[in-house]
């Protein structure tokens, strides 16, 4: 293998190298891919110079580090302004960007195609949601409403070569800036503060990895998993000095020499200091490497999809060379969640990550996995992967590990099986306090009623002291404003100070039982206090505007939201389009939706499922079908309410094509819920005698890991009897027994109807 193919096949780091590299080795490279490099740069030498050129910027780096003592402690300004200044320095004389260069770099490299002004203000946008960055002033939102300005005074969409337009734009933009108190001169002084804000978090991000390195140590020392490790007063040593001696730096730059054809990515296996916390060696920053973490996820996802076993799925996990990072592991488990994977793929993944020496599971992980083995009620892997990770790391099952087990546990098992559930945990948490009580008391919101969760807060409340999370979350879902009152109360007598969600769950129940006068006398008594109403108070009011038959006065209430400072969201704007649809003033719905884009604003699932729900009222099959072609043309996934608004009006009107096409879009791009729709389907398919789409649907399934209903399988299985299809009966039935009865779905929520989801522990 030639030196090109060797360093192409081990490194990402050419994935993302126009990052870092010169200028004048970024094209070379992609006229090499076309056969058309200059004669000075082909082929092995190209790429030696280029990897000569990163080399030397590691090593310009690692030379300031040297003679810098940095103090890792994110609380003190001047630590991270002497850590600001040393980047700074590095960034200098290793010829590196900036964070402000580099979003300039990818605005002017993203945008130079785009002819109009709208579709580049987007744009934007969407390059600040990739970056992280927050939008705390509304900004976008000013920015579209300058252009919309600017668009009917020229009535025609601007272009960004029209002068005259920009001009215009320009004028608009200064009095925003104005506004909100930003000046030209002030510009350098935002970007060194931006730098701040970044070496701030680069140093919390480098305290984390180092605090979490000594804690890797001492698990390490506890279990005897290693028998030689670096001593603990070492580890914590490094907390406060990231480069002391010139003998670590001297061995980072021995290790860089020896690993120059993998770039140098042994530092990230750096046991205080991976590359990614340390921001010239960043990849993250670079668009491209995005795309590399989806390729990496989608390639360990679609190996897990193909496994046959374990021991497949272990070669083929070791035969790739990825090295399986918390947060790689972390992006896989999220798709396989929200892809409806198979579950026992999943766990059999995540229990072999689980196993590698010295490997400790991120607490979303674990929590992902167990939402993914709750969904399919599989409650006996859920309790074995508690107890395994109780053993290895309790620390790593919080209050939300809690909520996630008792929310699945809650859906398909009665109230006092969800109590006893949330006792066992006490054997299992670190610390049983109000957190937890407040976990238990959020899934019966959720789960079950606002009845159910006052009954074990009054019996349980002596056991835990309650405090401001626990009455915002005992006041949000009331229908009965008596009820929130005499919790509010309460709160007042405990001497616990209600903040900007309790009093917006309270003008929410009240605007939910049409007493506006109550909701807007909350709002003053919040002026009052100086707590000032945000998109939540106003999208309350906007939906009580429309239970008393006012949807154009809550219409008006989007424009009084931006006098005052605060713009609607996509759920205020979907309130709104809520009242019309109740209204059936569906023209004005469709044309508050095209308002939404307009803003840049992309409507989500539960602004279609308000036509859905209009459109299944009257039966209408025709403009439901139409509408979810444009759900799906828009890019916007259906979730199990959508699919359930259409399938269940495909089975009123016996449309099996459209239900058919409904339940393959489900398996191929893996939304909604496959226990709740194949119901209706199996139903539809038996009462139409489609037996062969039945059972290749039942299958289909079964290959997703989802367990269908024993009533949609003894209803199945009697009509292939009657047709003689046994050879199909046989082979249903050994699908069927592969779930056995661990996860046994009741055919209601009778409590005796539910398996015991909870082992002794």
């Amino acid at each position: 293998m030639s030196f090109s193919s060797r360093l192409l096949s081990r490194s990402k780091q050419l994935y993302g190298s126009q990052a870092i590299l010169n200028q004048q080795h970024a094209f070379p490279v992609r006229y090499y891919a076309k056969e058309a490099a200059p004669a000075g740069l082909k082929g092995d030498e190209m790429l030696k110079d280029i990897f000569r050129d990163i080399k030397q910027k590691f090593e310009t780096a690692i030379g300031v580090l040297r003679k810098e003592k940095i103090t890792i402690d994110p609380e003190d300004p001047a630590a991270v302004s002497h850590y600001a200044k040393v980047m700074k320095t590095i960034r200098e004389k290793a010829g590196l960007f900036s964070e402000s260069q580099r979003i300039q770099c990818t605005i002017e490299e993203e945008t130079q195609d785009i002819p109009d002004a709208r579709t580049y203000f987007l744009k934007l946008q969407e390059i600040r949601t990739k970056r992280g960055l927050s939008d705390e002033l509304g900004v976008e939102a000013m920015t579209m409403d300058a252009l919309e300005k600017v668009e009917k005074e020229i009535k025609q969409p601007l272009m960004r070569n029209d002068k005259k337009g920009m001009a215009l734009l320009m004028a608009e933009f200064d009095k925003v800036n104005k506004k909100l108190g930003i000046r030209r001169e002030d510009l350098p002084k935002y970007e060194e503060e931006l730098e701040l804000k970044i070496a701030k978090a680069q140093l919390e991000e480098l305290k984390k990895d180092a605090v979490e390195a000594m804690e890797t140590q001492r698990k390490r020392e506890e279990f005897k998993d290693e028998k030689s490790s670096v001593s603990a007063s070492a580890a914590k040593a490094s907390v406060f000095a990231l480069v002391k001696s010139e003998k670590k730096t001297t061995g980072m730059m021995m290790m860089i020499n020896k690993n120059l054809k993998s770039l140098s990515f042994e530092l990230q296996k750096s046991r205080y200091i991976s590359s990614s916390k340390i921001p010239f060696l960043s990849l993250h920053t670079n668009p491209q490497d995005h795309k590399y973490e989806d390729i990496q996820v989608d390639a360990i996802y679609n190996i897990i999809s193909n496994s046959t076993s374990s021991q497949n799925l272990k070669q083929s996990l070791k035969s790739t060379g990825v090295f399986l990072s918390n947060d790689l592991i972390d992006k896989v488990l999220k798709r396989a969640r929200f892809s409806h994977g198979n579950p026992l793929q999943a766990l059999d993944f995540f229990n072999f990550t689980a196993n590698r020496r010295g490997f400790y599971h991120s607490s979303y992980s674990l929590d992902t996995m167990l939402y993914i083995l709750g969904r399919s009620r599989r409650f006996d892997h859920i309790w074995d992967v508690l107890i395994d990770i109780k053993r290895k790391d309790r620390n790593l099952i919080t209050p939300r590990t809690l909520q996630v087990v008792l929310g699945r546990v809650a859906k398909v098992c009665s109230v006092r099986m969800t109590v006893e559930s949330f006792w066992k945990f006490k054997r299992l948490v670190p610390v049983f306090d109000t957190s937890c009580f407040n976990a238990l008391l959020r899934t019966l919101c959720q789960e079950k009623s606002m009845s159910d969760a006052r009954n074990v807060y009054h019996r349980l409340k002596k056991g835990f002291r309650a405090n401001l999370q626990t009455f915002n979350i005992l006041l949000s879902g009331w229908k009965s404003s008596e009820e929130a009152e005499f919790f509010f109360d309460e709160m007042k007598e405990l001497g616990v100070k209600p903040d900007i969600v309790t009093y917006n769950s309270l003008i929410d129940v009240f605007c939910k039982g049409r007493e506006n006068k109550k909701a807007y006398g909350v709002v003053e008594k919040m002026n009052e206090e100086g707590i000032l109403p945000d998109v939540i108070t106003y999208t309350s009011i906007i939906g009580g505007l429309g239970l008393v038959g006012q949807p154009d006065k809550a219409r008006d209430m989007l424009k009084e939201m931006k006098e005052h400072g605060c713009y609607p969201d996509v759920a205020a704007y979907n309130a709104v389009i809520r009242n019309y649809c109740i209204a059936k003033r569906l023209d004005d719905a469709y044309s508050l939706m095209a308002e939404m884009a307009s803003k840049g604003m992309s409507p989500n699932a539960t602004s279609y499922n308000l036509f859905f729900r209009v459109f299944s009222w009257s039966n209408d099959l025709r403009n439901s079908w139409d509408f979810y072609g444009r759900m799906m043309d828009a890019g916007c996934l259906p979730n199990t309410q959508s699919c359930m608004f259409l399938i269940k009006l495909f089975k009123r009107n016996e449309k099996v094509e459209m239900a058919l096409q409904l339940w393959n879009d489900m398996v191929e791009k893996g939304f909604g819920s496959y226990i709740l729709v194949s119901d209706v389907l199996f139903d539809l398919l038996c009462d139409m005698g489609k037996l062969v789409e039945a059972e290749k649907c039942f299958l289909q399934m079964v290959e997703k890991g989802q367990k269908p209903s024993n009533v949609s399988f003894r209803r199945i299985k009697v009509l292939m009897e009657l047709a003689k299809k046994h050879d199909a009966i046989q082979n249903l039935t050994e699908k069927m027994a592969i779930f056995g009865s661990s996860i046994r779905a009741p055919e209601s929520m009778d409590e005796k109807e539910c398996s015991d989801p909870v082992p002794s522990l």
